[in-house]
């Protein structure tokens, strides 16, 4: 019996993928199934050319064929042939996950636009992450030859996507990963006309890298080799016990030591990761180590300045006083660099913190307004989105903005007027953009200032300078976003009956890259200039303390200074800093396991340890380490379908309720994080977000690779209505539950 080729054998036949579909291989996944099919000359049968022919034809009978009949289309059944053939392949490609989403495709078209579908929005997270990793990667102590490979791997996964990079911008991305060490080899590549090519690029950092170390055991021989002709104990040094201890070569110098503090026990030779009590919720740490520890770690200035002008001591450290007494006034306190504060009683600064109803420069009182019912979760607009606000006014006369608060930033700025490059849109309700030419008391700062050296060199500016005004120009970095432009100081008003500020360091932005409405960022992050340690400064306790309402017609509050103590259920060690140098001015806590529903995650407990988690008060949810996120997937998942709840796969983790009924908030799993010394059960508005319809919800959790990846984030959405203080005298990190 006779028929055609197509449907006697499949070209496909025999062909092994050796990537079958999951949730993060969809790009290599396609390079092998599409190499397969076009080779087959089958396509056409997923791309939608190869249409179906009709499945009858009409067939003339009689001897004038006026009669007229259907019959199947021989062309039909071959066509039906060839597509199921390639239909059964792709269903042989993909994962069990995958299949269950498409089993019930008809054709291969069909089952290949549900693909794409399902992981074009994954796609495209994920080429955005790895340009996040080309963006924030620093080359750190990997030596030339694993930073190119880690850097060349990178942009390989962006070629993947669908997206390769040009040369050139991966030239620049490894550059930008390399520290201050390399600037001689790298200014001698920016003066070159062409194009440097990435062999180029690499011959000439490891030559570069070979004679830094030769140079280095060159002199290290050097100084072992001098150091051989003194004895110790010579030279009038450490001889009598009048000296003092002078070092070997009798120079008054005393040595320093650089090895670090850990942030859990406080003693100095290891950090946090390595410290042996990290795991041990009853150790304490010695009060004198912590001391030590605060001072070497945040430059308490311990001076006594002499004033002529003044009648009693002030401190803001009483306990160093035999005799005591704390001020009780409202009079206010003008610090030499003109900065004055109105403070409250207990010598803390109060401010209040707006989710969306805010009464602009006429606040009412501070107030820990009550919290609503546990199962009322409000959503978000355009500009409130996952964000918290404080209302300043800057210049003279007073602009009004709203600006985000944010532990994750250090230099504060706003949008401003006259924008350079781009600039992003800042909604009414922000308030107007400042325009630094019509305040009277705006002052740009010079571009020698210790201010601008030292922002500028914690953020990775080699030099940046309008040399014909002498202007300090600033820029920051959040993974894909950014602002630049003018670093200036001005008069900063708290709305009114708060706190002002006369000379606020604050960056005047005109570039940028921000996908807020609001005007602008303010800064609590540890660096001298971030909006915190200009008003700490001035506070009796160094000390911060905030809590966001999760219901936005909720006031609620920010104090920095000294806070009551009573209240705070959970506190856990504060440890400043991240695993990297560039993140040092982020705080940090220790997580050391995952419960849902009371059940330990199934996850390696030593998977926790490995990265510290970063506390971000400008970040909606939180992410964490990827094995850690897929062990809570499938524990939430399994909770949520014992309650009658179905997964969704997607770009998030979401739930359906069966029925289409409305969400039980109150039947919801608990979940709780355990970090040192503390363990935060989190009610069930922490953990989802609401959705559009009342029968959905979704997770606030993401993994790492959905941010940043090997970077673990605390949201702001985890600590809703909890008021949380970073205690930066004690480092510690407390709790406590409807503060707000």
């Amino acid at each position: 019996m006779a028929s055609s080729s197509a449907t006697t054998s499949n070209p496909l036949f025999g062909f092994q993928v050796s990537e079958k579909l999951g949730k993060q291989n969809h790009a290599l996944w396609s390079a092998q199934v599409l190499a397969a099919i076009r080779g087959a000359r089958l396509d056409g049968y997923i791309d939608g050319t190869a249409a179906a022919p009709p499945a009858q034809i009409e067939r003339k009978e009689g001897e004038k064929g006026d009669k007229v009949t259907m019959i199947s289309n021989p062309a039909y059944q071959e066509w039906i042939a060839a597509d199921q053939q390639v239909l059964g392949f792709l269903f042989s490609s993909v994962s069990r996950d995958v299949l269950m989403q498409i089993a019930t495709s008809k054709t291969a078209r069909e089952a290949w636009r549900a693909i794409a579908s399902m992981f074009t929005s994954q796609t495209r997270a994920r080429s955005l992450n790895i340009k996040l990793s080309l963006v924030t990667m620093q080359k750190g102590n990997l030596s030339i030859s694993e930073y190119f490979v880690k850097m060349k791997a990178l942009g390989d996964e962006v070629a993947a996507s669908g997206k390769p990079l040009d040369e050139e911008d991966l030239v620049a991305y490894i550059l930008n990963g390399l520290d201050e060490d390399y600037e001689p080899a790298i200014s001698g590549l920016m003066t070159r006309v062409e194009p440097v090519t990435l062999g180029e690029l690499y011959s000439v950092l490891l030559n570069f890298e070979n004679r830094q170390a030769l140079r280095n055991s060159t002199s290290s021989a050097n100084a072992a080799n001098r150091g051989r002709g003194v004895p110790p104990n010579r030279g009038g040094a450490g001889r009598g016990r009048g000296n003092g201890w002078r070092g070997k070569n009798g120079n008054n110098k005393q040595r320093v030591d650089n090895r670090p503090i850990c942030q859990v026990c406080y003693k100095r030779g290891h950090a946090a990761p390595e410290c042996w009590h990290r795991f041990d919720e009853t150790y304490t740490p010695d009060e004198r180590h912590v001391a030590a520890a605060t001072h070497a770690a945040y430059g308490v200035d311990t001076n006594w300045y002499l004033d002529t002008g003044a009648t009693d001591h002030i401190t803001g450290e009483l306990d160093k006083l035999s005799v005591r007494e704390r001020y009780k006034g409202n009079d206010q306190i003008h610090a030499a660099n003109g900065a004055k504060f109105r403070r409250s009683k207990d010598g803390a600064f109060h401010f209040p913190v707006f989710h969306r109803t805010h009464p602009c420069l006429e606040q009412s009182s501070i107030h820990a307004a009550s919290v609503s019912d546990a199962g009322t979760v409000i959503g978000s607009d355009k500009i409130h989105k996952g964000k918290y606000f404080m209302a300043i006014s800057l210049g003279t006369p007073a602009v009004f903005n709203l600006v985000t608060i944010d532990t994750g930033s250090t230099l504060s700025w706003v949008n401003c007027e006259r924008c350079l490059i781009r600039c992003h849109e800042q909604v009414a309700e922000a308030g107007p953009k400042f325009d630094p030419q019509n305040s009277t008391t705006y002052q740009h700062i010079g571009c020698s200032s210790q201010d601008c050296i030292d922002l500028q060199n914690d953020n990775g500016v080699p030099y940046g300078c309008i040399e014909e005004t002498d202007t300090c120009i600033y820029s920051v970095r959040y993974g894909s976003q950014y602002s630049a432009g003018k670093l200036g100081r001005d008069r900063l008003a708290l709305g009114t009956n708060y706190s002002i500020v006369d000379d606020f360091i604050f960056g005047c932005s005109e570039d940028d890259r921000f996908y807020g409405y609001e005007a602008g960022v303010i800064g609590f992050g540890y660096k001298k200039y971030s909006f915190f340690n200009q008003v700490a400064r001035q506070a009796s306790y160094n000390a911060f303390a905030y809590c966001f309402p999760s219901d936005h017609a909720t006031e609620g509050f920010l104090t920095i200074g000294s806070y009551p103590p009573s209240g705070l259920e959970l506190v856990t060690p504060l440890i400043g800093g991240y695993q990297h140098r560039s993140y040092s001015h982020l705080y940090s806590i220790q997580q050391l396991d995952m419960m849902v529903d009371g059940k330990p995650l199934e996850v390696d407990r030593s998977v926790y340890t490995r990265q510290m988690m970063i506390l971000d008060s400008g970040t909606d949810d939180t992410f964490i380490s990827s094995p850690i996120f897929y062990a809570f997937d499938k524990a939430m998942t399994a909770a949520m379908r014992d309650k009658g709840y179905g997964r969704e796969y997607g770009e998030k983790v979401c739930f359906r309720s069966a029925g289409g009924e409305p969400v039980n908030w109150r039947g919801l799993p608990t979940v709780e994080m355990k970090f040192i010394r503390a363990t935060l059960t989190l009610p069930p508005e922490n953990v989802f977000h609401e959705q559009p319809t009342v029968d959905r919800i979704c997770l606030a959790f993401q993994p790492d690779v959905a941010g940043v990846k090997g970077v673990q984030i605390f949201g702001n959405k985890a600590t809703r209505s909890f008021r949380v203080v970073y205690d930066l005298q004690k480092m510690t990190f407390g709790f406590q539950a409807r503060a707000c």
